[in-house]
């Protein structure tokens, strides 16, 4: 587990840095977009890996937060998020919860994030994130135990 953990962090890196060498090499040609968007793609990368594997090496047998039931829980948190066009609602359930609820919560709120996300001018920022965390947060209950 460690070693896959370090792995993702390791490839984070690799991507920083690949995004550092084409800003530098391709300043003058007008690429430096890919560059940019290398950068949050590196750390957005690193944050997941380093989330999914401190997770996997525990389970603790506890209380689910949304059903109250006694199950095998993880802890983290599903959001959801619509943008309007001046304004943004955003909502979330943060917690241990166990593998149904995680499943059930997941797909009420990532499809309207998909759909609705990013009608907003941060929104069109904010969704991206929301939505790799919530699709993290569900890959990484799909391991637990039922």
């Amino acid at each position: 587990m460690i070693a896959c953990g370090v792995g993702g962090i390791i490839l984070a890196l690799v991507m920083l840095g690949a995004a550092a060498n084409f800003l530098g090499a391709h300043s003058d040609s007008g690429l430096p977009l890919l560059g940019v968007l290398l950068i949050p793609l590196s750390i957005a990368v690193g944050i997941v890996s380093i989330q999914f594997f401190a997770a996997l090496s525990r389970n603790p047998t506890g209380c689910c937060k949304v059903c109250g039931q006694v199950k095998p829980t993880i802890s983290g948190s599903l959001n959801r998020h619509i943008g309007a066009v001046v304004l943004m609602f955003h909502s979330h359930i943060t917690g241990h919860m166990c593998k149904d609820c995680i499943s059930r919560l997941f797909w009420q709120f990532t499809p309207l994030t998909l759909a609705a996300g990013w009608w907003g001018i941060i929104s069109f920022f904010v969704t991206p994130f929301v939505l790799v965390n919530n699709i993290a947060f569900y890959i990484r209950s799909r391991w637990m135990k039922s």
